[in-house]
């Protein structure tokens, strides 16, 4: 009797180990997931349209915040370089305003340009570093190769495709009134972009210019590449990002495809941290857009 009572003590005592060890393992598992942000998750997207004739691949970074994956980004770049783009689209804030070394942003830059035609559309900490510190951040980034579009426009042919890559800069286009005879700058960038017929390709920090009650809600472009959001910071499961800048508290858009009046917009979460905010349940992100030919 005493055997058998020892004996199921045992078994229990084993039971009681082997779950404890299996929780163990599986709240480690999802402590790993929730705070890793060493590895890179590429989104994949394709986006048809009849003023393509043959596929486009580009490529979208966004947001690195001067973080380095591998020496020297070494990692990135060989990530990149497996997808074969034929354009690659930088959409901002690859540096901080508040750092005046950005090696990390140049050197990067020297080995994209090694892989296809880069393109490079300022985010907020490169405009206030431009605008307020008087950076030579821009010409030191085109001294490397690469496309800068500063409010400006840039038409390419990829593929035998003609397509027209637009960089917008701004952060608050219709709230400025600096250029004289009560023009914006919103309606400057209109008055300068033009119109265009063929596949147009929008290049915005900012992806809430873009919702019903953005400046640029109006805008017309067969596909807008942005970042700026982070992807909500903190991803609540079964809720979404938790913050983003200029939308607050649980914003509206963080990451994936939106459609709106007349734009598709893709939102790429990034790839580097936030200064303040860690991102939790949030992997840095490459987006990579196929654009085919319905």
């Amino acid at each position: 009797m005493e055997k058998c009572k020892k004996k199921e003590r045992t078994i229990r005592i084993f039971k009681i180990a082997v779950s404890t060890v299996v929780i163990f393992g599986i709240l480690l598992f999802f402590a790993v997931k929730l705070f890793d942000n060493s590895n890179i998750e590429l989104t994949f997207y394709e986006i048809k349209s009849d003023s393509v004739s043959s596929n486009i691949r580009v490529v979208q970074l966004t947001d690195l915040h001067m973080r380095e994956f591998g020496q020297n980004n070494a990692d990135l770049v060989s990530q990149v370089n497996a997808l074969s783009p034929d354009v690659i689209a930088i959409t901002g804030d690859m540096s901080n305003d508040n750092d005046t070394n950005y090696d990390v942003v140049i050197n990067l830059c020297k080995k994209l340009v090694d892989i296809a035609p880069v393109y490079y559309s300022l985010g907020n900490n490169e405009y206030d570093m431009y605008l307020f510190d008087k950076s030579k951040i821009i010409s030191d980034i085109e001294a490397t190769g690469v496309t800068v579009l500063h409010n400006d426009k840039k038409e390419i042919t990829v593929n035998d495709n003609k397509i027209q890559i637009v960089g917008l800069s701004e952060s608050n286009p219709s709230l400025r009134d600096d250029y004289g005879n009560g023009m914006t700058r919103k309606q400057k960038f209109l008055n300068d972009i033009g119109d265009y017929d063929g596949f147009r390709l929008l290049l915005s920090h900012r992806p809430e210019l873009f919702l019903e009650s953005g400046a640029m809600y109006d805008f017309k472009a067969d596909l807008v590449l942005s970042g700026h959001t982070h992807g909500g910071l903190i991803r609540i499961p079964f809720v979404g990002g938790l913050y983003a800048p200029d939308q607050g508290l649980f914003p509206d858009i963080v990451e994936g495809l939106y459609v709106f009046k007349n734009n598709k917009v893709i939102v790429c979460r990034g790839l580097g941290n936030s200064e303040f905010v860690p991102r939790i349940n949030n992997q840095p992100e490459i987006a990579v857009v196929d654009i085919n030919w319905y």
